[in-house]
């Protein structure tokens, strides 16, 4: 297939965080650029509803997560200064966990490597600043003044109506049902048509999975919730955004509280599903009371659920993302295996997946999110 006749330089599939993302940049580039989603985002039908995302600038696993932060914190502010638009909340978050665990120790190893300023505080300490937090005996908090949260539907149409102002097309409720590979393009085809780009990335959340079924991703429904908090939760009386780790082992995260509810969930756990099934429409029962138990244990003032929702996400056999070009093609790049905590990464992976589309050198290793780290390469 000839340049003439391609449809588009750049396809993204799925429209979400880091597909709204790099349909921005892309258009900003003066591409020729597309964005198609099975629905019409920013929705609540995938993993990126429920207003708020923690935006932490530390990874205890991870290091390379630690650099993606750092980086789309820069263009968060970015898009927020173009937009003057509140998009990041600078409130700050507490990592709270056992004083002499691997959790804590490395959340401080990556604020070391990455220059991040990190309070170390006891738990005397703690409990004068904030009361409304109770802090078992053996346990200690790392505070990272420098982070907060993102207004993700906020953040998500403004990333497409940016993209749409500079040229992007959007082809939205446009579910994509095939990907095939052509000569030195790709033809995407959907009820309403098939049309060809020379480079196309992948980035559907959860919905990869159909697109791509040999992919390593496992889909997850993950519940989160509001409760009912008064007012010495809330920012504007300085409350921070948690990331905690629990004696039992589990890692749940709230945020501050808006309009008197206070929004908590939890990172692992949620019930997995095979797709084609989605997630069902009634909460587990089991996952609502260990987010009760979560608050119960370290904000025991914090009140009834007042309402709750579903997160789809997918994530991958040793929990790492999928940054990668498709096996057998140059022309399809994938980004998928984000879990609970790729939101805040969306912009960062958005400028990585362009390098790739653009057969230039990514500016981070990319060596720990490809997909030959399981051994034969997925086709």
């Amino acid at each position: 297939m000839t340049e003439a006749e391609m449809d588009y330089d750049l396809a993204i599939v799925g429209s979400g965080s880091v597909g709204a993302a790099a349909g921005y940049y892309a258009a900003l580039a003066g591409l020729n650029v597309a964005l198609f989603d099975r629905h019409s985002p920013p929705h609540r039908l995938g993993s990126h509803h429920g207003d708020t995302r923690l935006m932490r600038h530390t990874d205890a696993i991870t290091p390379q997560y630690a650099a993606l932060a750092l980086r789309s914190q820069r263009l968060w502010l970015a898009l927020e200064e173009i937009s003057a638009l509140p998009l990041f909340h600078r409130c700050g978050v507490l990592s709270l966990g056992p004083r002499h665990s691997a959790f804590m120790r490395g959340i401080q190893a990556s604020a070391h490597q990455q220059g991040v300023t990190l309070d170390l505080l006891s738990r005397e300490a703690l409990v004068e600043r904030w009361p409304t937090i109770r802090l078992p005996e053996t346990y200690a908090a790392l505070l990272e003044p420098d982070a907060g949260y993102l207004k993700c539907h906020l953040a998500i149409a403004t990333l497409i109506e940016k993209a749409a102002d500079l040229g992007a097309r959007l082809h939205f409720d446009c579910p994509l049902h095939t990907l095939q590979a052509e000569g030195d393009g790709v033809r995407l085809c959907a009820p309403q048509g098939d049309w060809h780009a020379r480079r196309v990335i992948v980035c559907a959340g959860s919905g990869t999975h159909s697109l791509l079924p040999a992919l390593p991703l496992r889909i997850w429904c993950k519940p989160f919730a509001w409760y009912q908090a008064g007012a010495s939760f809330s920012e504007a009386r300085h409350f921070p955004a948690l990331h905690t780790l629990t004696p039992q082992g589990r890692y749940f995260y709230s945020f501050p509280a808006v309009d008197g509810a206070l929004k908590a969930g939890r990172y692992d756990g949620g019930l997995p599903i095979v797709p084609p099934a989605h997630c069902p429409s009634a909460r587990d029962a089991r996952e609502d009371e260990a987010i009760h138990d979560y608050l119960q244990q370290f904000l025991p003032q914090v009140g009834p659920c007042l309402r709750g929702e579903i997160a789809s996400v997918a994530s991958t056999p040793d929990d790492r993302l999928i940054l990668d070009r498709l096996p057998g093609t140059s022309a399809i790049i994938v980004v998928a295996g984000l879990g609970s905590q790729g939101f805040k990464f969306a912009p960062a992976l958005a400028e990585l997946a362009l390098a790739l589309a653009h057969d230039e050198m990514p500016a981070l290793d990319l060596s720990p999110f490809r997909l030959d780290r399981w051994g034969t390469p997925a086709h």
